[in-house]
């Protein structure tokens, strides 16, 4: 199996910092470096967003032509634009900042505006560009079970992008994979580092995350009995996962890329045990960390 062709190039941080780790001023020469070398390795998938408009415009000086680019599309706030103009014109920005002429996919970055009624037709919007040809694929950006569960019962669509990680495994409900594999939902995996927490050494880990010290000890008492890094546990934990079709990992630098395909070309299965995962929102999803 080629594993890089389960990668995506996350490029929320190619124009700023993300993430807890990432310390990277920005270097428009070493951005550059890190999508033509992503490229050279056999990772042909970017991921980003309207709302990333800054990462976009970068991401079309770079030159991206020959990738397949996945965008999301941001909130509709203003009552007073006409639905159909402002999605047309979010879209059309978009290709334009990125100088491409047609998208893989695009997905909804807030998927729960579907569900009010003045909005659901922002879907039947989306899905008329895809039937016009200028979108290959259309899906939603979700945190949760239940928006995934009224999603795929009420809309067509072809992916659904989903946290999950060691700690956040909530998304194994075989119900919900049953549900992606009868209508041929593309499942794809962010947030597989919970934005690098996991690749901290325990001396690292900020003091509010003390709560959890038990888990955290788990966790590093897991790979020292195994002897694997954190890097290669966490690659392991998705890219030999059947369930899922693509992964998202976010770029900081050049070496941080290299030791990522270092790591993925020596991959080895692990099983990854039960008890290291949580059902604490608050700490497997990072929305809630400026509240502890």
């Amino acid at each position: 199996m080629n594993n890089f062709n389960k990668i995506i190039l996350g490029t929320a941080q190619i124009a700023s910092s993300y993430g807890l780790n990432n310390e990277t001023i920005f270097n428009f020469s070493e951005k550059a470096n890190i999508i033509h070398q992503a490229f050279k390795i056999g990772i042909r998938t970017i991921d980003t967003a309207i709302a990333y408009e800054k990462s976009e415009i970068v991401l079309g000086r770079i030159g991206i032509k020959n990738w397949n680019i996945i965008t999301k599309i941001p909130t509709f706030k203003n009552q007073k634009s006409e639905m159909r103009i402002w999605v047309k014109k979010e879209i059309d920005k978009s290709m334009h900042r990125l100088k491409i002429r047609k998208l893989e996919a695009l997905l909804f970055h807030n998927s729960d505006q579907v569900r009010e009624i003045d909005k659901k037709d922002l879907y039947f919007e989306v899905k008329k560009i895809q039937d016009e040809g200028f979108i290959n694929k259309i899906g939603f950006s979700i945190y949760n079970i239940e928006q995934a569960e009224f999603l795929i019962d009420n809309f067509d669509f072809q992916i659904l992008q989903i946290p999950y990680n060691i700690f956040d495994r909530r998304f194994e409900e075989e119900v919900f994979l049953k549900k992606c594999r009868e209508k041929n939902i593309e499942i794809h995996v962010r947030s597989i580092f919970l934005q690098g927490l996991l690749l901290m050494n325990l001396n690292k880990i900020p003091v509010k995350f003390k709560k959890w010290d038990n888990l955290f000890q788990k966790w590093h008492s897991f790979l020292n009995e195994n002897k694997i890094n954190a890097l290669d546990a966490c690659l392991s934990s998705v890219l030999y996962n059947d369930n899922f079709n693509k992964i998202i990992i976010g770029i900081d630098n050049i070496n941080q890329l290299e030791e990522i395909s270092l790591s993925i070309q020596n991959l080895k299965i692990l099983k990854i045990p039960e008890y290291l995962s949580s059902n604490d929102l608050d700490l497997i999803n990072p929305q809630n960390w400026n509240t502890i």
